[in-house]
């Protein structure tokens, strides 16, 4: 998988532990043609949690990128 560009927040005064990510879903056309839904394999599954839904993550790693850290 390649990666893609997300945003993730966390004010741990407000939500102690927890994460909130910011991504895009993008609808397009196929080479043929066609339209279909297209999504990618991790955005396409955290679109399909309900808002506050909780999910447990064991081996999150954020990759440290000096030429991309957020402020």
């Amino acid at each position: 998988l390649i990666p893609r560009p997300y945003s993730v927040t966390c004010i741990k005064e407000l939500w102690n532990k927890q994460l909130r990510f910011v991504f895009s879903l993008m609808r397009f056309e196929a080479i043929d043609g066609r339209r279909y839904h297209h999504y990618g394999l991790c955005s396409g599954w955290l679109a399909s949690l309900t808002p506050g839904q909780q999910i447990t993550v064991r081996n999150f790693t954020v990759l440290f990128d000096p030429d991309t850290m957020g402020i």
